[in-house]
């Protein structure tokens, strides 16, 4: 049942890069919707 190193590395960088892109991505769309908002004047700044 064990498996290579070599591919259990591969898929912690995998999904560790996945995590970062889906971080990335929310702090872009947040910032997107908060600047579209500021904008729009919904929050007095």
């Amino acid at each position: 049942m064990a498996k290579p190193k070599g591919l259990d590395e591969e898929q912690a960088v995998r999904c560790r890069r996945q995590i970062a892109l889906a971080t990335i991505a929310a702090v872009i769309i947040i910032a997107g919707l908060w600047r579209m908002a500021v904008w729009f004047g919904w929050i007095g700044l």
